[in-house]
């Protein structure tokens, strides 16, 4: 008796080949947007950040007194904070008459970390940022009480590269 024939079918060098050729011409044309999307989320997250600090200057200098912005290294966030004539330190208020929401990067900005801060007592950890009613940058100790001019233009670089600086005479931000 004579074997029954068994008719596997499988895949020919010619077929994988081909495939394997057009999944390496997917992937090639898929990485630069990613990668264009990340460029995207560190610009985003460089705006943010400067939208935060300009803001924080011209409230400071619209209503003469300090404000700073908090900024956790940990958590990867920016609260705006101010300091009222004879009061502590509290979150900033809006228009509206709420808190000023905490701005957390990595939520807004997916992937998007800060990688180094340089505060302007020249102190490499989390702190805030404080704006003189004149728009320069100073020091101030946790509980608001002034220590001087800032000694350090702030820096604040994010991860995978870009970087915004404060300049501590004038307070702009580049």
């Amino acid at each position: 008796m004579k074997p029954a024939h068994v008719n596997i079918r499988g895949f020919t060098l010619v077929e994988v080949t081909v495939v394997t050729v057009l999944l390496a011409i997917l992937a090639a044309s898929v990485l630069p947007a990613l990668e264009q999307m990340d460029k995207t989320r560190r610009a985003g997250a460089l705006a943010e950040i400067g939208l935060t600090l300009r803001s924080a200057r011209s409230h400071a200098m619209a209503s003469g007194d300090p404000v700073g912005v908090r900024i956790d290294l940990d958590a990867g966030s920016m609260q705006p904070m101010r300091l009222p004539p004879g009061g502590s330190v509290l979150p900033m208020i809006d228009a509206m008459g709420s808190q000023e929401p905490v701005c957390v990067l990595s939520h807004l900005f997916p992937g998007v970390a800060i990688a180094q801060v340089v505060l302007p007592d020249g102190s490499t950890t989390s702190g805030t940022v404080w704006f003189a009613s004149e728009g320069s940058l100073e020091r101030r100790a946790a509980n608001g009480s002034y220590l001087g001019p800032a000694t350090f233009d702030l820096l604040i670089q994010i991860k995978d590269g870009g970087s915004i600086e404060v300049d501590r005479r004038t307070g702009l931000v580049q």
